[in-house]
């Protein structure tokens, strides 16, 4: 199932100061009055080299307020989209670019001890797993003492 996505939109120069004349902050500041009018959107602006890009990162989940999305709910999602870039710009003739699209799968067991074996297991992996000690010069020479 689909879970969350990255968008991105390129910006011009212009496009900057009506942002900030619109909401009245710096353009660091916009993405945070934007996402609080949107429930599982998240927008961020920044400039790379010479080109203004707005980030967006939707969490479809929050977005629709349904965890079991289907090919069926794309109309609703569009439909959110499409009131986002208004809101934004004033007008629906921009675009996102898609640049990540996350999926996640509920697996579901049924048996009950095949469900606490795996999680036993996996509790286990856990706890198991160490973490390379630094071997220093110094403590080599120690060890090396020892062992004579």
């Amino acid at each position: 199932m689909i879970h969350t996505a990255k968008f991105h939109v390129l910006l011009q120069e212009e496009e900057i100061g009506l942002l900030c004349r619109k909401f009245k902050e710096k353009i660091t500041l916009i993405g945070n009055v934007i996402d609080k009018n949107f429930n599982g959107i998240s927008t961020s602006i920044k400039k790379l080299f010479s080109i203004w890009q707005m980030d967006v990162y939707v969490d479809f989940i929050k977005l629709i307020g349904k965890a079991d999305i289907q090919e069926k709910d794309i109309t609703k999602i569009q439909k959110c989209l499409d009131e986002y870039l208004y809101f934004v710009f004033g007008d629906r003739n921009k675009e996102l670019t898609l640049l990540r699209l996350d999926f996640r799968f509920d697996a579901v067991i049924p048996n009950k001890k095949h469900r606490d074996f795996l999680l036993k297991i996996y509790k286990k992996t856990v706890e198991k797993y160490g973490f390379k000690k630094k071997m220093t010069i110094i403590n080599q020479l120690f060890i090396l003492i020892q062992n004579r």
